[in-house]
């Protein structure tokens, strides 16, 4: 990546496994369906097609009465 790169696309913590797998050039196992993306040629300089939207929920530990929160955000709106 280079020094003082800047970059606005809508990343969320679901696109660092595909992402991961492709850098280290590692196939996606065919029967895991991703919700997130690779992000990998945003990391290379590449022009890369993503998502023009994100919607994410979350709750602490897995406990559905613990705190945790949501969000839905595009790159002007959040």
């Amino acid at each position: 990546v280079p020094a003082g790169a800047v970059n606005v696309d809508l990343l969320c913590v679901t696109d660092f496994f595909p992402t991961m797998l492709a850098m280290a050039g590692i196939p996606a196992p065919a029967d895991i369906n991703f919700d997130g993306q690779n992000f990998a040629p945003v990391l290379r300089g590449e022009n890369a097609e993503l998502r023009d939207w994100l919607y994410m929920w979350w709750n602490r530990n897995n406990d559905p009465n613990g705190p945790g929160g949501e969000f839905a955000r595009t790159k002007r709106y959040k």
